[in-house]
């Protein structure tokens, strides 16, 4: 049971929805072309590359409904792939070192892994001061002013 969930961001859905009908639209008039024209290389590839493309877009509209939940034991970040953070290795918020926006300082030295992991703030709907208060309330960490 989560004890937090961020809704996701409708402009979001509305570029990710408008996106996958662009590229079914696109998959439509190339598998049709390359059914009743021929089979050029060129069609195949174009056929391969949009269909791939639609997978990943569908995906992502799918798994981006809730952007990021927090649970006792980890945190989870959903947009085109879902990533799983534990609790125990979480250190604190810190402005990202790319663009400041606020981040989770993340320390794993069994995976040999640490640094400022990005919050996916294009899918969350919430406000940065709500998530960030969610964090501060269920995991006590609170925003440090300088990136790892």
């Amino acid at each position: 049971m989560p004890l937090f969930e961020a809704s996701r961001h409708p402009e979001t859905f509305r570029r990710l929805r408008r996106n996958t009908s662009v590229s079914a639209v696109s998959f439509a008039v190339v598998a049709y072309l390359l059914l009743t024209e021929g089979r050029g290389a060129l069609e195949i590839f174009a056929l391969t590359v949009i269909s791939t493309v639609l997978a990943v877009q569908v995906k992502t509209l799918l798994t981006s409904r809730v952007p990021l939940a927090l649970y006792p034991d980890r945190v989870e970040l959903r947009s085109a792939m879902t990533t799983t953070l534990e609790r125990a290795h979480l250190k604190a918020l810190v402005p990202h070192p790319k663009n400041s926006a606020p981040a989770l300082d993340y320390d794993d030295p069994g995976k040999g892994f640490g640094g400022a992991v990005m919050l996916p703030w294009r899918f969350i709907g919430e406000s940065q001061d709500t998530v960030l208060d969610a964090f501060k309330t269920h995991y006590g960490l609170q925003m440090e002013n300088a990136a790892p």
